[in-house]
């Protein structure tokens, strides 16, 4: 990620975020929803970047993962 785009500020959150939630004993999924959750209450800093958001692509995989393990579990 560039230094001080969009991007690389939420991607630093996110994991960030993420790691401290773990270490407080949640687990992965949750630590991930948290830390999303955390990144969109906030404002939005750094300078704008034509990449993809990766507050956007990480809820995308997290709504994909959910579906199939909800499928999973009801087939």
């Amino acid at each position: 990620m560039t230094h001080n785009t969009v991007q690389g500020i939420e991607a630093t959150t996110l994991i960030a975020y993420a790691v401290s939630c773990g270490i407080d004993g949640l687990g992965v999924r949750e630590a991930l929803d948290a830390a999303v959750a955390h990144i969109r209450a906030t404002a939005v800093q750094g300078y704008w970047s034509a990449k993809a958001s990766v507050l956007e692509r990480t809820q995308w995989i997290l709504d994909e993962t959910g579906q199939h393990a909800l499928a999973s579990d009801l087939g």
